[in-house]
């Protein structure tokens, strides 16, 4: 788990690497301000599959015009709340449990599962966002595969012994060259058998 201080230290290289702007700004200073989506682009109104969206506009459609690039983000696998459609449901998957995992099952949004990463509606929800500038991928939550690492493309199942064929792989199809990998923070836990 991340420490208070390593928040607040991270906090402070981004507000140093960061212009702030708050009420007074003109559109020259939004080029350095960071985006958050709402919720995934497959939940967007012109994105998802009805009636499992949200109404409003999850990617880049609002702001297209003041960013020259973006970064989408997913985990290795993907989760859903809920009765909403999933695939890959079938496939047995290899994602541990994350003691840390903040979406749970709850009263709001129903059942919490996951399955193993479905890179053609990857694909479709980036093509559908239709951003024109540079696209950057981030995968997350690597740690949580264990043994091998799998995905489906156009229905087919891929698996691949390490992460770097895995990565690379997906690379290839999204024709994406920026890509950034993350860990979770009780990867050392897992390491050391914690």
């Amino acid at each position: 788990m991340i420490s208070v201080g390593d928040f607040f230290e991270s906090v402070k290289s981004i507000r140093q690497n960061t212009d702030i702007c708050c009420v007074d700004y003109d559109d020259s200073a939004l080029a350095n301000v960071v985006y958050e989506g709402s919720q995934g682009l497959l939940l967007d109104q012109n994105i998802g599959f009805f009636p499992h969206v949200t109404r409003a506009n999850t990617g880049t459609k609002s702001i297209r015009d003041k960013i020259s690039s973006v970064y989408y983000i997913t985990r290795a696998y993907q989760t859903r709340h809920g009765n909403g459609p999933m695939t890959n449901t079938g496939i047995k998957h290899n994602i541990r449990e994350n003691p840390f995992e903040t979406n749970i099952t709850n009263d709001f949004q129903g059942e919490f599962k996951r399955s193993i990463l479905d890179v053609s509606l990857l694909e479709y929800a980036i093509n559908r966002d239709a951003f024109g500038g540079t696209c950057n991928l981030v995968i997350t939550c690597l740690d949580d595969v264990f043994g091998e690492y799998k995905y489906t493309y156009n229905g087919k199942l891929f698996t691949h012994e390490t992460e770097t064929e895995f990565v690379k792989s997906i690379m290839d199809i999204l024709n994406i060259r920026n890509v950034y990998l993350s860990r979770s923070p009780y990867s050392e836990c897992i390491q050391k058998g914690i």
